[in-house]
């Protein structure tokens, strides 16, 4: 009696422990697609998480500093196509007109919008200055 107590106990231990686990993965995790593949129609956008990659598009930028909003436009560049993002949060220095950004959120197909809750970004130029540092001058003279 008592061996089928503890075996009791711990199925239902082990069973509780293994449904926190999933629905804690399932629901962080998210799916990465750039802007050609979320504008695909056929793309099933699940209730999970959407992360997003492309550029800023120049001149679309319209930052709300009273509310720490900003509205733009994530382009792709092979495709010409954007997508509208709406982010309300600490904006990244980084954050400019042709950066390389990934934001996370859910993408709206019938408001044709993007609500971003993480917006990370990335400044090129300030990587390439960095390499030209590195790089020795004249690697290859024989003065």
């Amino acid at each position: 009696m008592t061996q089928a107590k503890f075996l009791i106990a711990g199925t239902l231990i082990l069973g509780s422990l293994g449904f926190l686990m999933y629905t804690g993965i399932s629901e962080s995790m998210v799916i990465y697609y750039d802007v050609t593949q979320l504008l695909d129609k056929s793309t099933p956008l699940e209730k999970r998480g959407v992360r997003l990659t492309g550029q800023v598009k120049p001149g679309s930028i319209d930052l709300h500093r009273d509310q720490s909003r900003v509205d733009f436009l994530v382009y792709d560049q092979t495709s010409a196509l954007s997508i509208p993002v709406t982010y309300q949060g600490d904006i990244p220095d980084t954050f400019q007109e042709r950066a390389e950004v990934v934001v996370e959120g859910r993408y709206d197909r019938e408001e044709r919008l993007f609500h971003a809750r993480v917006l990370l970004a990335k400044c090129p130029s300030k990587y390439e200055q960095q390499d030209e540092i590195d790089r020795p001058v004249n690697a290859g003279s024989t003065d």
